[in-house]
């Protein structure tokens, strides 16, 4: 049982380790954090930015924790079209373990499993979000969204 925890333990290690290596600044483009191998960012038209902000390592990592600001920032802001804001493909999206959303009920994090208990009668609100600034208050399992479960 030790020798599985070790192993579980330093595969995850690596994995964190690989996830927070690369020496290209993280791209957040309207909240949400873009895979730093992803080309995305040549996509995005100049006349559809609306504001870009530049963040050193330091005040990176103040926003966002050392895993996603070790290597800076860069946010971009887009203008809305009629369509709304420029929609990004899941492809392209930072995401990070088993790529789950987390789950708050009134809340609290609660396993997925665990609403079925939930009384669909009860629901008051129901919000999901997929801004990266949850990371510090939830850890990187939030970059794969955050889903807000509000019940009587």
């Amino acid at each position: 049982m030790k020798k599985h925890t070790l192993i579980i333990l330093i595969l995850a290690f690596f994995s964190i380790a690989a996830f927070a290596q690369s020496d290209k600044p993280l791209i957040v483009v309207n909240g949400i954090a873009i895979d730093r191998n992803a080309n995305f960012i040549d996509s995005i038209p100049v006349d559809q930015i609306d504001a870009l902000k530049i963040y050193g390592a330091t005040e990176a990592i103040e926003k966002y924790g050392e895993f996603l600001g070790s290597t800076g920032i860069i946010e971009i802001k887009t203008k809305p079209n009629e369509k709304g804001y420029i929609k990004i493909p899941k492809e392209f999206r930072l995401s990070y373990g088993n790529k789950k959303p987390i789950f708050l009920l009134n809340g609290k994090v609660t396993e997925y499993e665990k609403l079925n208990d939930t009384n669909a009668n009860n629901l008051l609100s129901i919000e999901v979000n997929n801004s990266i600034d949850f990371v510090k208050k939830y850890g990187l399992q939030s970059i794969n969204g955050l889903v807000c479960i509000t019940s009587k």
